[in-house]
């Protein structure tokens, strides 16, 4: 039954609609159905749409530049954010920030020490030291340092800034005078007082793996991404040997990405400083080349402790 909305229906009730009487002419105007119609479907949208014009193709030269820019700030590395958080952490007190969790802090809001230091933000840091010493030489066994949560700002009197949301987790290991460390860096990092990469700033999901000894060649694989300023660095199984390789990469493949430009790969091989450029649609650009220290010069910090 349809319900005929009249007066009575407004009052509270549904009349049934009265029978048609069949000498009546029909309209038809109730059975009418017409499609809907967007009516914003033929508008002109071109107004709104940005149009950006292509610029110039990228060249061999470009990348080499930019890739050596990134490079040359160094790569993340574990130590250099602990020690700077420790350095900062000294400087607070038992009331700003306190001791809520262990190695760190959870300051709601804001506080300012007394050191004119103001720290915001949740941090800890879990330590495991299952180490074995003689004397003070560490001789095996294992340590692990992690930092989770990480979400915390400490600013100096002078506006300079650690800024931290992520995690890091370390670990080390000695055994038969060979010592082997792994390095996680995710999440954003920044230190304004800084010159090198912490001071740019970075967005990461990096690992580093290192090892080396008394008889053993210290290396460095590094594997992941990280986003530098304009610059997007991606590495897959970069080996540097620095006592087989001190003036190349012994192996694998860097990407870059500078701000919306394409995706640009060199593959490293055989202790060369040059690798073959591709860029991400097979366009074979020729060589470029890169000076390795700064990325040699990453391996011994890559195993501080802090």
């Amino acid at each position: 039954m349809r319900c005929t909305w009249a007066i009575i229906g407004l009052l509270g009730g549904c009349a049934s609609a009265p029978a048609k009487d069949p000498s009546e002419p029909d309209s038809g105007a109730a059975e009418v159905e017409s499609d809907w119609v967007d009516p914003a479907a033929d508008d002109d949208w071109s107004h709104l749409i940005d149009t950006v014009e292509a610029g110039p193709p990228v060249t061999a030269a470009d990348i080499e530049r930019d890739l050596n820019e990134a490079l040359g700030l160094g790569l993340p590395t574990m130590g250099e954010v602990l020690s700077s958080y420790y350095a900062l952490l000294a400087q607070g007190d038992a009331t700003c920030p306190g001791s809520a969790r262990p190695g760190g802090f959870e300051v709601f809001g804001t506080c300012t020490a007394e050191s004119g230091l103001v720290f915001s933000g949740v941090s800890s840091i879990e330590e495991t030291d299952e180490r074995t010493f003689e004397g003070e030489t560490w001789t095996a066994g294992e340590y692990w340092i992690r930092t989770s949560p990480a979400d915390y700002t400490i600013t100096r009197p002078d506006g300079t800034a650690l800024e931290a949301g992520g995690f890091i987790q370390f670990r080390r290991e000695l055994s038969g005078g060979v010592s082997n460390w792994d390095v996680d860096i995710e999440g954003s990092w920044r230190d304004s007082a800084a010159d090198n990469w912490l001071g740019a700033g970075i967005s990461s999901a990096v690992r580093m793996r290192g090892s080396g000894g008394a008889e053993y060649i210290d290396s460095l694989v590094v594997d992941g991404t990280y986003s530098l300023g304009s610059h997007s660095l991606g590495f897959d199984n970069l080996v540097v040997v620095p006592e087989e390789c001190p003036d190349g990469i012994q192996q694998g493949t860097l990407t870059l990405r500078t701000g919306g430009g394409p995706l640009a790969s060199v593959r490293f091989d055989d202790c060369s400083p040059c690798g073959a450029l591709t860029l991400d649609d097979g366009t074979a650009l020729g060589d470029v080349c890169i000076d390795p220290a700064p990325v040699v010069s990453s391996l011994e910090p890559s195993g501080w402790i802090p």
